[in-house]
């Protein structure tokens, strides 16, 4: 985009203030306030000329960007889909392994609490038919 730019500038030949032109403008016979006026004028021009080829590059390359753009953008889209099916498909065994644990935890919990139950209704109805 730099290199643009410059030809570009190369192409519309800007002039560009030098120290002999500031001089020059010293020595002539106008009043300081005109001289002042005449270097702003000078450097608003030169602004003006260098925003309004910033313009015509960046609309130049406008459409050509979109294009890339919306390619790149459709490119890692579909790069980050993937890696995110992929990481998704890591995670499944994973998750499925920790269920299981949990079922078998929750299971064996709950066997245990029953039998010691029936444990304790045992010794209760034996003490109570012992009595």
């Amino acid at each position: 985009m730099e290199r643009i730019v410059q030809e570009k500038l190369a192409q519309e030949k800007m002039p560009a203030e030098t120290d002999a032109q500031r001089a020059l403008a010293q020595k002539s016979l106008l009043p300081e306030k005109l001289m002042q006026e005449k270097i702003e004028r000078e450097r608003m021009e030169k602004e003006a000329s260098v925003s309004s080829l910033i313009q015509s590059v960046h609309e130049s390359l406008a459409a050509a960007d979109r294009q890339d753009y919306q390619t790149a953008l459709t490119v890692l889209s579909s790069r980050f889909e993937a890696e995110s099916h992929k990481d998704r498909m890591q995670r499944w065994p994973v998750l499925q392994d920790t269920h299981a644990k949990l079922f078998d935890a929750l299971q064996s919990t709950t066997i245990n609490k029953a039998r010691v139950n029936q444990e304790a209704y045992k010794k209760w109805d034996e003490y109570i038919r012992q009595a």
